[in-house]
């Protein structure tokens, strides 16, 4: 058996807790699953132990850089990050190969990880510029152990900013991506609230119920759902991404008594018609990332016959600022439905009117702001605004009502994204659909609309802009009306509104 992992007395809680859970599972647990590959405990305690002593020589606090993918060195890789207090700067495979290549001379890191796949000539030149050390990780079922390339040189590894467990990514959805660094007593605090919103106390028992992976690591919703399981000793099912066919597969294989789904992958449950057997070991299903259309958590219900919760949170909150809980739900889930849920313990929030920035009364619909005790670069008793729109009732539930920026200004006449999209998506011939604000020189902008029609379906632009015509105002109508196979979506399927515009805007061949 392999040697036990320990973390540090001065690691954060989860920390500890998550070389605990490693230790002391039996060796032929099986963690991490693949495919047709599973790794048990044992092979998870080897291949972390490797990937602690190479980040560990390079420094007690070193940057690694890895190319982040559902895969199971990198869960190795992630976890043994996270024991020693390393710094872990996430890089995309969706990103152009320049992104990771400009991000590491800009971090210049001690240690550049990633896949045979992932490893070309420009990200080992990156490394090898930066003074790294590089390490190749082998394709799932494919090879050995990670092949380590020492590097020295005049330029030496830039020391972490103290504290920082990740440099993360933003999703990404209304501009270029940014980074953000998310310190470890915020993963720990964020940890914490959640336990105790959703289960009433800090759990620090082993998890039996295996987690099912199916979102890129590459934005905080992926990230968090393989760091909640490490730091809870759950069985993590990796997918590559999300197809609900081999998703589905999984479901009836491992059983998981709960999900957590982006909104996006709903849809496609329901369109690829997955039998409500698959899903029969399942009480509820958590969806957050991107805005839910109750028209479809109305229909996910009545087919599969649980509660459909919304959680609440993003990248600059370290996750999680809201959710329905089991208990909540039963309570309340009649009356308050279109709810988010409350607030995690710990997160205060308010509603500011968007053109003055007075606080509003419960119940009022502002711009929403929240101070938290892991907010991203800020303190306990910062406000964070957000760009969301919303409202706090008087019980203390959060209704989201849309962004400021999805409120679009049609030369003084102001049309809502979200409406507009919910009405094309109601045409039954339309699959799901995404607007945007579209740049006019007269108007200032006007809305821009992307659908995705249904199989075997049609309807022309005519019949849409009837459709829409008979919901809406005129002014809702709009300018540019294009078909597409599918809507652009980052790693956590949410809608990434530049490609949409980039799709929008092109020149008709």
């Amino acid at each position: 058996m392999t040697a036990p992992a320990t973390a540090s007395e001065n690691a954060p809680a989860f920390a500890r807790n998550l070389a605990t859970h490693l230790s002391e599972a039996p060796a032929e647990m099986e963690l991490v699953f693949y495919r047709d590959l599973a790794w048990n405990a044992d092979r998870l305690r080897a291949a972390v132990a490797h990937l602690r002593e190479v980040f560990a020589s390079r420094g007690p606090a070193a940057q690694v850089a890895i190319v982040m993918r559902n895969h199971p060195w990198h869960i190795a890789a992630l976890a043994a990050a996270l024991i020693d207090g390393h710094t872990l700067v996430v890089l995309s495979p969706l990103e152009p190969v320049e992104r990771s290549t400009d991000d590491i001379r800009s971090f210049r890191p001690a240690v550049v990880v990633a896949e045979t796949g992932d490893a070309g000539p420009d990200l080992r030149a990156a490394a090898a510029a930066a003074g790294a050390a590089f390490v190749e990780l082998s394709v799932p079922g494919q090879g050995s152990g990670p092949q380590l390339t020492r590097r020295s040189g005049p330029i030496e590894p830039s020391d972490p900013e103290p504290g920082v467990a990740i440099v993360m990514l933003t999703s990404g959805t209304t501009g270029p991506a940014k980074r953000v660094s998310v310190r470890y007593r915020d993963v720990e605090a964020a940890l914490a609230g959640i336990d105790r919103h959703y289960l009433g106390k800090v759990v620090t028992a082993r998890r039996t119920a295996p987690v099912i992976c199916p979102l890129l690591p590459v934005t905080i919703t992926g990230l968090w759902a393989l760091i909640t399981a490490l730091a809870g000793g759950a069985p993590i099912v990796l997918m590559d991404r999300f197809d609900p066919q081999p998703w589905s597969a999984l479901v009836r294989r491992h059983r998981p008594r709960t999900l957590n789904l982006p909104p996006a992958a709903l849809r496609m449950i329901l369109d690829a018609e997955i039998p409500a057997g698959d899903l029969a070991s399942v009480a509820a299903v958590w969806s957050g990332a991107a805005p839910l259309d109750p028209a479809l958590a109305d229909r996910f219900e009545a087919t599969y016959g649980f509660p459909v919760l919304q959680s609440y949170g993003a990248t600059e909150f370290t996750g999680g600022l809201a959710g329905w809980s089991l208990g909540d739900w039963k309570t309340w889930g009649e009356t308050k439905r279109r709810s988010v849920g409350r607030l995690h313990p710990g997160v205060e929030g308010r509603v500011l009117d968007p053109d003055t920035g007075a606080e509003l009364t419960p119940g009022e619909t502002g711009r929403l702001s929240f101070r938290t005790p892991h907010s991203v670069g800020a303190g306990p008793e910062d406000w964070i605004n957000t760009n969301d729109l919303g409202r706090i009732d008087a019980d203390g539930f959060l209704f989201v009502e849309g962004r400021v920026d999805d409120v679009l200004n049609r030369g003084g006449f102001k049309v809502s994204a979200g409406k507009l999209k919910s009405v094309l998506e109601e045409h039954p011939a339309v699959r799901e659909a995404a607007v945007v604000g579209v740049p006019d020189e007269r108007l200032g902008e006007t809305p821009g609309a992307l659908v995705v029609l249904r199989d075997g379906q049609d309807a022309t632009d005519d019949e849409l802009e009837a459709w829409i015509r008979d919901r809406l105002p005129p002014y809702y109508a709009p300018t540019v009306l294009r078909r597409c196979e599918a809507i652009p979506r980052n790693g956590a399927m949410k809608i990434v509104r530049p490609a949409v515009l980039a799709l929008l805007t092109e020149p008709r061949s």
